[in-house]
């Protein structure tokens, strides 16, 4: 359960305090991750381990937000675990401007592709263009021009 939520995360979140304390978790939960992923994360830290990830999470309105995540046991006097603390950072925009790299990054490889595929096809008429000609008066050194600056145009 949670015991305290600071003004950030409660932004975050889009909830009110009252909303929150005393609630689980669960109320943030995106239904991206499996439940073998928070096993670990919960095995690891009763343990007695600090756990440390990147989380997806939805916020009262619906909104997606990623958030960098790190959960240490805290022990009382007698060594007995008492609570958890996390400590997270909202990483949204990081992962919105990865996602935006790798999507360009596609559209390059696309474009790229595309562009091999019309020089075979300009090199292959140029071929047919050449054969065709054999003996004209065309120069072999025009036809050449001429194909280079349709690539590049």
């Amino acid at each position: 359960q949670i015991s305290y939520i600071n003004e950030a995360a409660l932004l975050t979140w889009g909830y009110q305090k009252s909303e929150v304390i005393g609630k689980n978790h669960n109320l943030i939960k995106s239904g991206t991750h499996s439940a073998g992923f928070f096993e670990e994360m919960y095995s690891k830290i009763s343990q007695g381990n600090v756990w440390q990830g990147e989380i997806h999470n939805k916020a009262k309105d619906g909104s997606d937000f990623w958030i960098r995540l790190t959960i240490t046991p805290v022990y009382d006097q007698n060594a007995a675990l008492y609570k958890y603390i996390g400590v997270s950072f909202n990483i949204t925009q990081q992962k919105l401007q990865a996602q935006r790299i790798k999507q360009s990054l596609k559209q390059s490889q696309q474009q790229e592709e595309s562009y091999v595929t019309q020089i075979h096809h300009l090199q292959e008429a140029q071929e047919q263009l050449h054969q065709q000609l054999g003996h004209s008066t065309f120069k072999s050194e025009i036809l050449d021009r001429y194909f280079l600056t349709a690539v590049l145009d």
